[in-house]
């Protein structure tokens, strides 16, 4: 997995199918846990 700054955004890319799973889980909780908040933006996309 890799992580870095992007115009003050953090960004996790997740570099295996299993990954991208966790960090699905991983938005959905944060986006609970803010009550939904806007700024919680979940991008996935397949690992090629």
């Amino acid at each position: 997995m890799k992580a870095y700054l992007e115009e003050g955004s953090l960004i996790l890319q997740a570099e295996t199918a299993e990954e991208d799973r966790h960090l699905a889980t991983l938005c959905a909780a944060v986006e609970e846990s803010l009550g939904g908040d806007p700024d919680v933006v979940p991008r996935t996309s397949t690992p090629g």
